[in-house]
């Protein structure tokens, strides 16, 4: 191992969070890292290992990304523009590649190929908290704590709203949920759709739902 200093488990991390844990060795990193330390001779910082890390990432044979949702295609120069030129500002909020490719799905247009536009869409999202992945975990952490809004008295319009889908939990052990959550940024909400399947007493029996929610946009950001 080079000698050099650096916090623990931080090279490790750089890995994984650039998605470099299976491509690239850990000798590698502190080696390429070692060319952009400039600061603390000696000591590789964070950003240090995360400028490796983007060296290395251009190396590498560009391959599609991947999702719970099917592959997604894009532009690897393109991502890497965009990342820097929207995402790379704030020290205190360190997005990465693979969340803004996460982000921008939402915004593809059914090809399954992210365009400069779309990718500039989900760092935007990114930026303010409005991103599928941070609404879907603020969703998932209010219905866990039972802290979701009282119910619609009637389905609202979702015409033109882009959705992901919420993640949220049934609560009780052999009931089934699937919930969708549309952002609408003009009036400062997400709505929340819920269809549960509740299983009943009697054998085979069940019943079915479905339950709208408005979750002020406010309340999720950040």
């Amino acid at each position: 191992m080079p000698s050099v200093r650096f916090g623990k488990f931080v090279a490790e991390n750089v890995l994984h969070a650039y998605g470099l844990h299976r491509k690239v060795s850990l000798e590698e990193l502190v080696t390429e890292a070692k060319k952009f330390d400039t600061k603390n001779r000696g000591y590789l910082s964070q950003d240090e290992f995360e400028k490796a890390a983007e060296a290395l990432q251009a190396r590498l044979p560009a391959r599609p990304a991947s999702g719970r949702d099917g592959g997604f295609r894009f532009a690897p120069g393109q991502l890497r523009e965009v990342h820097r030129e929207y995402l790379r500002s704030n020290p205190n909020k360190r997005f990465t590649e693979a969340q803004l490719v996460d982000a921008a799905k939402v915004h593809d247009d059914g090809d399954k190929y992210l365009s400069r536009a779309e990718l500039e869409a989900g760092a935007i999202d990114l930026q303010r908290g409005v991103d599928a992945g941070t609404l879907s975990n603020k969703l998932q952490s209010l219905w866990d704590r039972g802290r979701f809004p009282t119910r619609l008295s009637r389905e609202p319009s979702t015409t033109g709203l882009r959705s992901f889908d919420a993640g949220l939990h049934a609560r009780a052990p052999g009931d089934t949920l699937v919930s969708t959550a549309f952002v609408d940024e003009a009036k400062g909400r997400v709505l929340v759709k819920v269809a549960q399947t509740e299983r009943l007493p009697w054998e085979g029996a069940t019943s079915s739902n479905t339950t709208w929610y408005a979750v002020p946009l406010q309340q999720l950001r950040g």
